[in-house]
C-alpha cells in the first residue's frame, strides 16, 4: 500500500507553485512557533476560539510527545528514500529521525480533535489544516503513507479520549441565569400578581 500510494504521489504533476507551498508548510509544521501562531490565532476569535485553543494545544502537546518520544522510538521505521523524495526542492534534506507515526500528522490531528470538543465549528477549519498538513508530509516524501495515517490516528484518538475524560463544560451566562430563574418568596406571601388581581366578588 504505501508503495503504490507513494507511486501516485511522488509521480503526480503538480504545479510548481503547489510544491514549493507543501514543502513551505511542511517545513513551517516542523517548528513549534507555527503550532503557536494557529492557537493563537484561534483564541482570538472569541470565547469559544479561546476555550478550543486551550484544549487544543493540550491535546497538541500530548501528540507530539506521543508520537516522537514514545511511538518513534519504539518502531523505529525508516523514511522513504530515492524517488520517494521526488517532489523535494533541490538542497533539502531527509529527516533523520524514525518515520513511524508522523509527529506532524498527529500533533495537527490532536490540536484539530481537541478544538471540535469545545467547538465544532473551530474543531472543522483546524481539521481541514490538519488534512493538509499530513498530505504535505507524503508529497514532499517525509513519510510513507501508513506513517501519516498511523499519525493522524494518534492525535484524533488523544483528542476523542480527552474529551471523554474531562468533557468541556458549558455554562450559560450569569444574566441567563438570573432571567430564568424566579425570585424566591417567602413562606406566606403572596405573590406580586395574585396582589395586582382584581377581585370579582
Amino acid at each position: 500500500m504505501d508503495r503504490r500510494a507513494g507511486r501516485k504521489v511522488y509521480r503526480m504533476r503538480a504545479p510548481r507553485g503547489i510544491d514549493r507551498a507543501m514543502f513551505r508548510l511542511s517545513q513551517a509544521a516542523d517548528h513549534a512557533s507555527f503550532w503557536v501562531s494557529v492557537i493563537a490565532a484561534t483564541a482570538l476569535t472569541g470565547s469559544s476560539g479561546r476555550r478550543a485553543a486551550v484544549r487544543g494545544s493540550l491535546t497538541l502537546g500530548a501528540g507530539a510527545v506521543l508520537a516522537n518520544l514514545v511511538a518513534k522510538k519504539a518502531v523505529r521505521a525508516r523514511r522513504p528514500t530515492g524517488r520517494a523524495t521526488g517532489h523535494r526542492p533541490a538542497g533539502s534534506r531527509t529527516p533523520q529521525s524514525p518515520a513511524f507515526p508522523s509527529g506532524h500528522s498527529a500533533t495537527a490531528a490532536a490540536l484539530a480533535t481537541g478544538a471540535a470538543a469545545s467547538s465544532p465549528r473551530h474543531g472543522g477549519a483546524l481539521a481541514i489544516l490538519a488534512g493538509v498538513v499530513a498530505y504535505s508530509r507524503l508529497h514532499v516524501g517525509a513519510h510513507y503513507l501508513s506513517d501519516v495515517l498511523a499519525g493522524s490516528v494518534v492525535g484524533t484518538v488523544l483528542g476523542l479520549t480527552g474529551a471523554l475524560l474531562v468533557p468541556p463544560q458549558r455554562l450559560s451566562s450569569p444574566a441567563r441565569t438570573s432571567a430564568a430563574t424566579p425570585p424566591r418568596r417567602r413562606a406566606g406571601e403572596v405573590p406580586p400578581a395574585a396582589r395586582r388581581a382584581p377581585s370579582h366578588r
